[in-house]
């Protein structure tokens, strides 16, 4: 019944993609790639990515409020959190070495803020699909979306990396320009 409802699969690859990359930069190679192009310390670079977080604490009850209360719909909620993902990675993959400090910080907000809101909309337009007696398999299946994701493109991306290889121990720009046009492309199937 989950799986052939064409729906749960709109909602699996709108998480697999958000997800992968969202964990993907906030997970594994945002302080990397903070240290590599733009020479910061890890300490700077860690602090940089919390803002990941923040952006998720506030994106999560956030964007419940405006599906449920303001848009009255999660679809639509749901296009403009993919949306607004596809601008933030445009954004890094754009300007990869040309952000100040203070707009890397704003991106990585505003990509917590919008990628990781899904989960709250996405999750609740899941359990609405399919009858309730199956509606812990949905959410459980659908679970595995964002992991899949994250564990594939956290991979790609450092295959990327390592293979555009290093100037002085750190990965290349040129590296994570590639790294960040699969994301962009991640990000669009999303959208």
């Amino acid at each position: 019944i989950i799986i052939r409802n064409p729906y749960f699969w709109t909602i699996s690859i709108c998480f697999f993609a958000l997800f992968g990359s969202y964990f993907t930069l906030s997970g594994l190679w945002g302080v990397p790639y903070l240290m590599d192009v733009y020479g910061l310390t890890k300490n700077k670079a860690g602090t940089i990515v919390s803002f990941f977080a923040i952006g998720m604490m506030i994106g999560n009850p956030l964007f419940g409020f405006l599906s449920e209360k303001v848009f009255k719909s999660i679809k639509k909620v749901i296009i403009l959190i993919s949306l607004f993902n596809l601008i933030n990675i445009f954004i890094l993959w754009s300007r990869i070495d040309r952000l100040s400090v203070y707009i890397i910080t704003l991106v990585f907000f505003s990509f917590g803020l919008f990628a990781n809101s899904v989960a709250s909309i996405g999750f609740t337009a899941n359990k609405e699909l399919f009858p309730v007696k199956i509606a812990g398999t949905s959410t459980g299946l659908l679970n595995l979306f964002p992991y899949l994701g994250a564990a594939i493109f956290q991979q790609v991306l450092g295959i990327i990396l390592e293979n555009s290889g290093k100037i002085n121990g750190s990965f290349t720009v040129t590296g994570y320009k590639t790294g960040f046009f699969v994301l962009l492309v991640l990000s669009l199937l999303g959208f």
